[in-house]
This record gives C-alpha cells, sequence and structure tokens, in this order.
C-alpha cells in the first residue's frame, strides 16, 4: 500500500489532472484510515470532475470520519443527486452514514426513510438498530448507548422494531 501511495504521487507531480489517479490514491488512503489524506485527494477528484457523485460521497464519509458533520451531510446529499456507483456495499454504507448525520441534525424523518432503505435491503445491524432507536425515539446529538446495558437494550429493541416496520 506505502508503494502504491508513493507511486500515486509520483504519477500525480507529473500530471495533477489525472482524475482516475486522484480517485486510486483516495481509496489508498481511505482504505488505510488515513482519512486527511483521503479527503484531500477526493477533493481534488470533485474539483476536476463536479458531477462524480461517487467521488462526492466518498468525500462525505471521509468528511465524517473526520467529524466534519455538517460538511459531510452536505456532500453526502450531493452524491446522491449526481449518482453514486451501483456497488450496493458502498450505497448501504453511505446510506448508513446518512441517517447518522441526519440524526445528528434533529432530521428524523429523513433519517427514517434512509434506515429503512436499509432494512428493506436487509440490513441488519447493531449499528442500523442502535440509530434507528435514537431516531423513533427522536434523539438529537446522541450516539447509540452501549448495548449491553438497560438504556442501551431499550434503544436496540425500539430500533429494531422500527427496522422490521420500515422494512414492511
Amino acid at each position: 500500500m506505502d508503494e502504491a501511495q508513493k507511486l500515486y504521487q509520483r504519477a500525480l507531480a507529473l500530471n495533477p489532472k489525472w482524475t482516475e489517479g486522484w480517485w486510486s490514491l483516495g481509496t489508498l488512503y481511505y482504505d488505510g484510515d488515513r482519512y486527511a489524506e483521503a479527503e484531500r485527494a477526493f477533493d481534488k477528484v470533485v474539483a476536476l470532475d463536479p458531477k462524480q457523485g461517487t467521488a462526492r460521497a466518498m468525500l462525505g464519509l471521509c468528511e465524517f470520519e473526520l467529524e466534519q458533520f455538517d460538511r459531510a451531510l452536505k456532500d453526502i446529499e450531493a452524491s446522491k443527486t449526481l449518482g453514486v456507483l451501483e456497488d450496493e456495499q458502498l450505497r448501504n454504507v453511505v446510506t448508513y452514514h446518512e441517517s447518522v448525520l441526519l440524526q445528528r441534525a434533529g432530521r428524523f424523518e429523513a433519517a427514517k426513510e434512509a434506515l429503512s432503505s436499509l432494512c428493506r435491503n436487509g440490513v441488519r445491524s447493531n449499528a442500523v438498530a442502535g440509530t434507528f432507536g435514537l431516531v423513533a425515539l427522536r434523539m438529537r446529538d446522541a450516539s447509540p448507548p452501549d448495548p449491553n446495558n438497560e438504556a442501551g437494550q431499550v434503544v436496540q429493541h425500539v430500533g429494531r422494531g422500527a427496522c422490521l416496520s420500515g422494512a414492511k
């Protein structure tokens, strides 16, 4: 990974308008949990190709990890308008992070819609249940409590019920 990153950096120094190179470098950084570097690379992709929805989604995921929540939500919402690659796993990751951002912003109906789409797609996890529980209980600016204590179990149960309802 380190060698690949160095090679992309050298190639991009020669041709800074190589969109695919910035994309590849960004994904290498993201996969290595180097979100600040990934953010800069995906920002370059978006600057070179503003209609690249998948790059905008990846930019939003980086911003989420860097706790730039307002920017992350803006970029994730823009990516939906532009279109994201038909990669179901990426789409689910982006939708989950969008739902967390919407919950934190107090946009509960929009978060419910996003989480319901995950549930309809068969995505079931403690993270989804916890976030859906917070949304159903209208708890803003909160992270799901520890599922090993009573409050966390209540949030998990409410979230699982909401997920079943959202999945119809």
